[in-house]
């Protein structure tokens, strides 16, 4: 009985080809692109270059005839048109370029080119990353519990490893993370918080624009009403934020328009605490002028929100969690001052004891 091979059968000359195309991707040693393969090694490859580069050189003919539309057009709604369509076509006619690929891939970005931008934004939006931050901001409730809805148009990404020691990057008894680039929702312990962070918000605008941080915690008890209360760790509002301009410093002391980091500090006998970033564009051009710093205690983050209209399309937001441990004490006693709350369930009632602690017998 014949036989027949599932497996497929190459000409030699596909076979090299594909070979020679596999080592030059495995290659990291590049510092500039080089075509992976030479002239006439894969006629298919040939032509399909042939064919990105017939379109792109297409396009930007086109886009050489918008700039000299765009120098006749004055200041109006139909200049704003035309630099919209030149800036979608620049992308177009570069974005399938083997090189342009190549570089987005190596990391050799230069964020003044449109076509940079956008495939840096598109791969913060379609390759996970806002994906599993959105997910777990609604998992554990942090929208619509801080603020009713947000969509992210900024990658804002937390790096607490700068300001630590050894010891205070992985803590006995804490299972280590990567402190550099925080995972949205992962635990940190008091002490690896315990330093303001840096942070990086990776806007995607070329012009720049203010924006206000918030940090907060909305898990703080309030015995006075037997629920919870948010707690303004930090707040720095007239951030100035460009796809060139990214870094940001937290404020080490307050002063009449800040209030300065203070470390996270879960009270004892609590469940964990979401530790929240907002990143909210301020929406007039003119730098927020607060008549006076709010308090700390029972922050209402919508009524700030609103009162200074940071409720505009677009921001950015992250958390992290985090649980009492000894490490909590230092904090009250070192940069709080304060004596340090310890929370339980309340004991159960028992009718046979009095309010002596007696308990009364039974049977009379």
């Amino acid at each position: 009985m014949l036989r027949l091979s599932h497996a497929r059968v190459f000409p030699r000359s596909f076979t090299a080809a594909r070979s020679l195309l596999t080592t030059t991707r495995l290659s990291t040693d590049a510092v500039a692109y080089a075509r992976p393969l030479p002239p006439g090694a894969l006629p298919a490859y040939d032509l399909a270059v042939e064919l990105i580069n017939g379109d792109a050189a297409a396009k930007r003919a086109k886009v050489e005839r918008l700039h000299a539309e765009l120098e006749k057009t004055g200041e109006d709604v139909e200049k704003t048109k035309l630099e919209k369509a030149l800036e979608k076509l620049e992308i177009e006619s570069e974005i399938n370029l083997p090189e342009v690929r190549w570089n987005f891939k190596n990391g050799l970005l230069d964020l003044s080119k449109p076509v940079h931008r956008h495939m840096l934004e598109r791969s913060w939006r379609n390759e996970g990353r806002l994906d599993k931050l959105m997910e777990r901001v609604y998992q554990m409730h942090v929208v619509p519990d801080i603020l009713p809805e947000l969509h992210p148009t900024l990658d804002l990404r937390v790096n607490f490893s700068l300001a630590l020691t050894s010891e205070e990057v992985t803590p006995l008894s804490k299972s280590p993370v990567n402190l550099e680039d925080v995972e949205p929702g992962v635990f940190l312990g008091p002490e690896q918080t315990s330093k303001p962070p840096t942070l990086k918000a990776q806007v995607y605008h070329t012009d720049t624009r203010l924006y206000t941080l918030l940090m907060v915690d909305p898990d703080v008890p309030s015995p006075a009403t037997k629920s919870f209360h948010t707690y303004v760790h930090c707040l720095m509002p007239n951030i100035p934020l460009s796809v060139l301009e990214t870094s940001i410093t937290l404020p080490t002391s307050s002063s009449d328009s800040a209030l300065q980091y203070v470390p996270p500090h879960p009270q004892q006998g609590t469940p964990y605490h979401r530790y929240t970033l907002l990143l909210l564009p301020q929406t007039s051009p003119a730098p927020l002028a607060l008549s006076a710093l709010p308090s700390r205690e029972a922050f209402d983050v919508r009524a700030f929100v609103k009162e200074h209209k940071l409720d505009g399309p677009g921001g950015g937001i992250f958390f992290w969690r985090g649980v009492w441990d000894e490490s909590v004490s230092k904090i009250y006693q070192e940069v709080l001052a304060l004596p340090e709350p310890k929370y339980g369930k309340p004991p159960k009632f028992d009718p046979y004891v009095d309010e002596a602690g007696n308990r009364s017998r039974k049977y009379i």
